[in-house]
């Protein structure tokens, strides 16, 4: 007789809680063999050499009820196991779960390598926002959320305007905004309410290999991860209220639609209005977001979701610009041609401001005098906007080690109204004006005691459809496991704008979208004049102007990304686009023809490499990511430019130790921007580009949080960024970008809450963000301007009951003044007191 010898076997699998995410920290327990193992944060299990037979095999998880599932192992093979557990009668010891655990970690991501993918494992840095975090915080937006990244800083708040309406925020050197939703294109006008998220995923680095150039930048991307539906009743209704006439009122409702469970509903709103902290402006957001699940059998299910928001505001955000002299140059030589002869003009110019510095008497925004809290505007000149985004996705499981993921978005957002912005006039502008007049030329005394008073009617929409087709697949190459993600994108985008303004005057010289003067301290008679009233007769005393903006783009893709295990310890990663770009150009109203159109295809590669020094604790990795952006044009020899590439070399360590309680990301980056479009300098060549610019960015991160004790939560950033151009201009070559925020950013915050006792559910929390200076101007031939860095606290108390919250929150505790801007300066808000109280069930 022949025996075969049997081969010990292996048991994996995964265990999700009842809303279908995978569970961390449960306890799995081969019975009668002693063998255990706990679920990792991603809720996936291995429990290794175990001898062939059937076992029960028992799973527990406080505040779920125990569950015993029988497992049959056979000889040298590996049994998949699945399973999810239920919400017990302890459920309302809840609390002490989410206490015992480190709460800012999210340790795996589905979208940041378009698969399930430990941040252990994965070459590119990213950081996350959890819910827990911006619970405790009482965030609601995703730009205070983001607040808690290393290195994103604001740019630009959102202005509710179709087409570039969002905020901007500084991202390794380069500006960039929140477009992704579940890795998808999700294009928003405004700030995004955190009342349907999930978690802020704050991608490093190009990433065009996965996400092409429509939804990212050169420093990275911003990717919102919605909330799901889950498998039973639940939900919150939240009223928040607070200084500057906040109020804020929510609801987070799921059901079950049908008894099997397999047809789940969920429902987040909220509805917000708030004054801004000076004399007028305000805002009012409703938004709908309605999801839906359908789990058809065991290999298909569907998800459906929508955002529906209509919005109003008076003023938007306060855009003050600045007016470097170079602006007027040209203008001021035309003016003195009439009265003075070229030798007695040029040595009138010798005066003439050469700088802001000069022009203004100072270089730092909190050396004007402009009032900080005044508004210069009334509450009657209102924009209103409205998003309309609807995304759907089909999973199919083709065999147990492939599935098809199916997805589609459609993204509609709208704008129309009155849109007032502001220019700080230096004082050598009406004294020069005065002086033409009465012949007696002069450019007066350095400063800016001045606001024009500006506005204008943008009114039109921007749409765009993204399609995409993935194939997954985590299989076995020899003894190598490998997971692979290949796929096909559709991206289009209709872009339609006209901007209605009128033809004005300051200090009697023509200048669109002018309405008047206003001293920016003093008192001002005709201050509240800036109205709806009279802006519309403005609007229909003043010479017309309009001129409307139509572009229609597609873009079709594919790509593939694959991570290969070499070793259990060593994993390397590749990842491929290939991207076609066909912009059908602008269209001519008047006989309905597209003008300007290109085409381009790119190709962008990814490369990266992860050794876990010590297995699921601590990993060194380094990548190799591209990113690129379509350029339209041809040089002087007719030669059609390419598409513009940032290269990006990255290298560091990601940790995860201790079950979570330390974990984070330390890392060193160096991204080079090359085939810039610059002036040709040919002199011969006058009204022609040069594609030879370069720019370069590099700098250092850490992303930390810490669970020092039970109860104490920490998370904490450092960001030095060194940006450059490096062969633009003259006047540019060597100079820090105007978009790329400060070199040195801080973000710190730590909550404790008690855990046991009769204290328990009573929490604190306290942190805030360190910024240093930001250019609103930088450049040789108009100097610089500074928006001076700035340290600005917050603090939290709340009382956290598994059937109750309270919560109060005080922002800018110091009450400082401070601003951003790019080319602007945009004050910010002042202190203010917020109180919330939850309701679950």
């Amino acid at each position: 007789m022949l025996l075969t010898a049997q081969q010990n076997g292996t048991i994996k699998g995964a265990v999700t809680t009842s809303d279908g995410k995978g569970a961390y920290a449960v306890s799995l327990l081969l019975q009668k063999t002693g063998r255990a193992a706990v679920t990792d944060a991603t809720g996936h299990f291995t429990i290794k050499n175990v001898k062939p037979g059937t076992y029960d095999l028992a799973a527990s998880l406080l505040g779920y009820a125990d569950i015993t599932q029988k497992v049959t192992v056979q000889s040298g093979q590996t049994s998949e196991v699945a399973i999810q557990l239920a919400l017990s009668d302890l459920q309302l010891q809840e609390i002490i779960v989410k206490t015992a655990r480190n709460k800012y970690n999210t340790a795996a991501s589905d979208y940041v390598g378009k698969m399930n993918l430990k941040n252990l494992e994965n070459a590119q840095s990213y950081s996350t926002v959890s819910k827990e975090l911006m619970n405790q915080q009482s965030v609601f937006s995703v730009s205070d959320a983001v607040k808690n990244v290393p290195g994103v800083m604001p740019l630009w708040e959102s202005v509710g305007r179709a087409g570039t309406g969002g905020a901007y925020y500084a991202q390794r050197g380069f500006a960039t905004q929140p477009k992704a939703r579940n890795g998808l294109a999700g294009n928003t006008i405004t700030d995004v309410d955190v009342a349907n998220i999930e978690r802020v995923e704050v991608i490093k680095g190009p990433s065009g290999t996965l996400f092409g150039n429509n939804i990212t930048s050169y420093g990275g991307l911003i990717n919102m991860v919605t909330k799901s539906p889950y498998n039973h009743l639940g939900g919150e209704i939240q009223y928040s209220g607070g200084g500057y006439g906040l109020h804020r009122l929510s609801a987070d409702i799921n059901t079950p639609v049908d008894a099997e469970g397999k047809l789940l509903f969920r429902l987040n709103t909220a509805f917000v209005t708030q004054n801004t902290f000076q004399d007028y402006g305000f805002r009012k957001i409703f938004n709908v977001s309605p999801s839906l699940s359908y789990q058809v059998n065991d290999k298909l299910s569907f998800n459906l979701d929508a955002e529906f928001q209509s919005g109003q505001a008076a003023g938007g955000a306060q855009v003050i610009y600045f007016v470097p002299p170079s602006q007027y140059q040209n203008t001021v030589v035309g003016l003195l041609s009439r009265v003075l002869t070229p030798a007695q003009i040029a040595v009138a110019m010798q005066a003439y401001p050469k700088t802001v510095q000069e022009a203004y008497g100072v270089n730092r925004a909190d050396q004007l005098k402009l009032n900080y809290q005044r508004s210069f505007y009334s509450n009657d000149l209102v924009n209103e906007t409205r998003v309309a985004n609807i995304y759907g996705q089909m999973n199919y499981k083709l065999s147990g080690q492939w599935s098809s993921q199916t997805n589609i978005s459609r993204n509609n957002n709208s704008s129309e109204g009155y849109m007032p912005f502001f220019y700080l006039m230096p004082n050598f502008v009406p004294a020069f004006v005065r002086g033409i007049s009465t012949g007696a030329v002069t450019f007066g005394t350095p400063g800016a005691d001045n606001l024009a008073r500006m506005v204008w009617k943008p009114v039109g929409n921007q749409n765009a459809i993204e399609m995409q087709q993935n194939f997954l697949g985590d299989f076995s190459v020899g003894n190598m496991r490998n997971r692979f993600t290949g796929g096909l994108n559709y991206y289009n985008y209709n872009y339609n704008i006209t901007y209605n303004g009128f033809v004005g005057s300051l200090y009697g010289l023509p200048y669109q979208y002018a309405f008047d003067v206003a001293p920016v301290n003093d008192s001002f008679p005709r201050y509240t004049d800036f109205n709806k009233a009279k802006v519309d007769s403005a609007f229909a005393a003043g010479r017309p102007y309009h001129y409307t903006n139509n572009l229609v783009s597609s873009t079709y893709s594919a790509y593939f990304n694959d991570v290969l295990n070499i070793t259990e310890n060593l994993l390397v990663n590749v990842g491929l686009r290939i991207d076609h770009f066909n912009n059908k150009g602008s269209l001519n109203p008047d006989n309905g023809k597209y003008y300007n159109g290109y085409k381009q295809t790119a190709l962008s590669p990814k490369f990266g490499i992860v050794y876990q020094v010590i297995k699921n604790q601590v990993s060194v990795f380094g990548n190799y990511q591209n990113g690129f952006t379509n350029v339209n044009g041809q040089d002087f020899n007719r030669k059609p430019f390419r598409p513009e590439q940032a290269n990006q070399w990255e290298g560091g360590v990601k940790l995860n130790m201790w079950d979570g309680k330390v974990s984070g990301t330390i890392s060193y980056y160096d991204i080079k921007v090359k085939d810039m479009v610059r002036v040709d300098p040919n002199p011969d060549h006058i009204g022609f580009s040069i594609q030879d610019g370069s720019q370069k960015s590099k700098g250092f991160e850490a992303d930390i949080t810490l669970l020092p004790v039970a109860g104490l939560n920490i998370t904490a950033g450092y960001a030095y960024n060194d940006s450059k151009y490096i062969n633009t201009s003259a006047d540019l070559d060597g100079l820090r970008p105007i978009t790329s925020g400060a070199r040195n950013a801080v973000n710190f915050w730590a909550g404790y809450q008690f855990t046991t006792g009769k204290a328990q559910g009573l929490g604190f929390g306290f942190g805030g963000n360190y910024v240093g200076d930001c250019y609103a101007v930088n450049s040789r031939a108009n100097g610089e301007f500074i928006l001076p860095a700035y340290t600005v606290f917050n603090g939290t108390a709340f009382y956290d009951q598994p059937r109750f919250r309270l919560s109060a929150k005080l922002n800018n505790i110091g009450n400082k003044q401070y601003w951003i801007g790019y080319s602007t300066m945009d004050p910010q808000m002042l202190r203010q007191f917020v109180a919330s109280v939850a309701f679950k069930f």
